[in-house]
């Protein structure tokens, strides 16, 4: 039975699993003019052509946006600690905050990038009601073949193996 148990647990951790990226995902993102980028702001720069070919020795070649967090903000740049970056073509390149300055004139478009409650507080009831099914549709108790024996306690509190029912 602790064999059926460890089992369950593993799937069960499985759906947890499957899930979190989804509630890590519970972000919207909104368009935001340069002039309203303040410090600690989540953003996303999607670079100009003439942004992409000055930035190619920081952030590599043919990178379409860069996002993270502002560091700080001056007349002619945006220092940002780097999360990501995303390419022309291929996959994005995940970094740890390294800074990186984005002059204002190479920026095409920002957005700023801000928690969901809202969708964070729906994709958890998703993954709960996930998990619920799951659990709901296995039988935890027994091997899950119905014609296998369980274990009910007895009138005196021993176990007594009785065979399930088909």
């Amino acid at each position: 039975m602790s064999a059926r148990l460890s089992a369950a647990g593993r799937h069960a951790a499985a759906l947890v699993a499957l899930g979190a990226p989804a509630l890590a995902g519970c972000y919207t993102s909104q368009p935001l003019a340069l002039a309203q980028v303040q410090p600690a702001t989540e953003v996303t720069f999607t670079l100009t052509d003439a942004g992409r070919v000055a930035l190619a020795p920081q952030v590599g070649p043919e990178v379409a946006s860069v996002e993270g967090e502002v560091a700080s903000v001056a007349d002619t740049g945006i220092v940002l600690r780097m999360r990501r970056s995303v390419p022309l073509r291929g996959d994005a390149t995940r970094w740890v905050g390294e800074p990186v300055v984005v002059r204002r004139d190479h920026v095409a478009l920002a957005r700023r990038r801000t928690f969901s409650q809202k969708r964070t507080v729906l994709a958890a009831g998703g993954v709960v009601a996930a998990i619920g099914a799951f659990v709901l549709t296995r039988s935890l108790a027994a091997d899950g073949n119905p014609g296998s024996p369980t274990t009910r306690p007895g009138p005196g509190g021993e176990t007594t193996r009785v065979p399930a029912t088909p």
